[in-house]
């Protein structure tokens, strides 16, 4: 039997994926890949920028509480310390300069408006003031039909004691003594010593001293020059040895301090005319200053003429005297300026017996600072005379200005520490004392302070600077109030 032959089936080819379903799935794998680059790139980008800003975030803020805490900083010092931005001024000034918060704070203030500096007054008050009660004031004897005045009225802790053939002492105002030396003098001299009224106090009653302040010159005083044929000018200065004046000869002192240190005597002779006269009269008559603060300055450039008139200090030995030949003296009252525009102004001659917190100044060891002698001299010393704890011996004077109360030789008044008053034969008299009231002393006044602090960055970008004004009280001791605060 014949096998039966089957024709197989024709051969179907089997489909796979077509050509382009293949490729649209590469391209959508591509494309997935690439936005999910970007989205991870985006997310890196946003994240690193959110950092970035959360960092300079984070510095600024740091530097805002740094800049804040040296606000606080400059308040408490200007509270703390009164002399700091004192009065206006046209820029501003340094407080500190502190690590805060890890940030370098420079703080500053300036003074808008008001003052914290109470300025004094020029000196007066009394005539004449003695304020050591273990010497007498004394008046030596000549004649007792001569009279010794002082203008003005007269306060003394110590006694009185005049010999038989002593002047009077005539007091133009109240004179104020301590008891128990007041009654005693009341009974012994009740007809030779005249006061409107004469009252007495008790020893516990203080005497009272403006106790001016002085700058005391630091710089060696250049050497003196000549003008003309017979003129010597001297500068104002530290004085280590006695300049020379000499009899016969005119002499200026251009204006401004002179401090006389471990001199010895200091001899006034011939004609001496102290600064210029700024407001006050000449007083000597016949005879004018020989030179002035312009041909001063003329002969010597390096002196800058500041103020009028001359302050003389003495420390150590030194003594201001005159010479018993015939001399003309005339200081007229400082007013100061430059260097020592911080001293008060009307002093014509200081000295203590301590340093006194004085910069620069040695005690005066010299028992009698200032002895004028000769009754034919002329001694016109217009601005106070200031020794306190220090002695002075005045010569009466032969003039019939003396013998009139028109002339004084301590013009501006005194503070000493005791007096003596030496008549002679010739004498007709003195006015030994005529002070003033004095004009009263500026107080201090609220102020208004701007404070400023800025902080560094420390990536050394932008400073944060903040502005602040403080209203402070015009005394220490108070609060201070804040009226703005702002950065800027």
């Amino acid at each position: 039997m014949r096998a039966e032959h089957r024709p197989e089936p024709p051969l179907v080819a089997r489909r796979g994926p077509r050509g382009g379903e293949q490729g649209t799935s590469l391209v959508l794998a591509l494309v997935f890949m690439t936005l999910v680059s970007v989205v991870v790139a985006g997310a890196i980008a946003f994240a690193g920028t959110s950092f970035q800003t959360a960092r300079v975030a984070r510095e600024r803020l740091d530097q805002r509480y740094a800049a804040d805490g040296g606000i606080d900083l400059g308040i408490r010092a200007l509270l703390d310390d009164y002399s700091l931005c004192a009065s206006p001024a046209p820029s501003a000034t340094n407080i500190t300069t502190q690590t805060l918060n890890g940030r370098t704070v420079t703080v500053t203030c300036q003074t808008l408006q008001g003052t914290s500096v109470s300025t004094p007054g020029t000196p007066g008050t009394n005539a004449l003031t003695i304020k050591q009660s273990a010497n007498p004031v004394s008046i030596s004897g000549s004649s007792a039909a001569h009279t010794i005045r002082v203008t003005g009225p007269m306060f003394s802790v110590a006694a009185f004691s005049l010999v038989a053939s002593a002047p009077n002492l005539a007091v133009t105002g109240e004179l104020t003594q301590h008891n128990p030396s007041c009654a005693s003098n009341q009974s012994t001299y009740g007809t030779r010593i005249t006061a409107t009224p004469w009252t007495c106090v008790p020893n516990t009653t203080p005497a009272p001293d403006p106790n001016p302040s002085v700058v005391v010159p630091s710089a060696s005083a250049p050497a003196s020059r000549t003008y003309g044929a017979n003129c010597t000018i001297y500068y104002p200065g530290r004085y280590t040895s006695a300049p020379t004046f000499t009899d016969g000869r005119s002499h200026y002192l251009a204006s401004g301090t002179y401090y006389f240190h471990q001199t010895g005597n200091v001899t006034l002779t011939g004609t001496v005319f102290g600064g210029a006269r700024g407001s006050e009269s000449q007083a000597l008559t016949g005879t004018t200053p020989c030179a002035d603060d312009t041909i001063a300055q003329q002969l010597n450039s390096a002196y800058s003429p500041a103020g009028s008139g001359v302050t003389i200090v003495l420390g150590g030995n030194s003594v201001l005297r005159t010479s018993t030949s015939t001399t003309r003296v005339e200081l007229f009252s400082r007013v100061p300026a430059g260097a020592d525009a911080g001293a008060t102004p009307g002093t014509s001659i200081w000295a203590r017996a301590s340093g006194s917190g004085v910069s620069g100044y040695t005690g005066s060891t010299a028992a009698t600072p200032l002895l004028t002698q000769g009754a034919a001299n002329t001694v016109i010393i217009h601005g106070m005379v200031s020794l306190p704890d220090r002695a002075a011996t005045i010569a009466a004077l032969a003039n019939a200005d003396a013998a009139a109360g028109a002339r004084a030789q301590l013009a501006g008044g005194a503070v000493l520490g005791r007096l003596s008053i030496v008549p002679s034969a010739s004498s007709n008299g003195a006015v030994i004392a005529a002070g003033s009231a004095g004009t009263p002393g500026t107080p201090a006044t609220e102020r208004r302070v701007l404070v400023r602090a800025t902080a560094a960055s420390a990536s050394g970008g932008t400073p944060t600077t903040i502005l602040a004004t403080v209203r402070l009280p015009a005394a220490p001791g108070g609060s201070a109030t804040v009226l703005s605060w702002r950065t800027v």
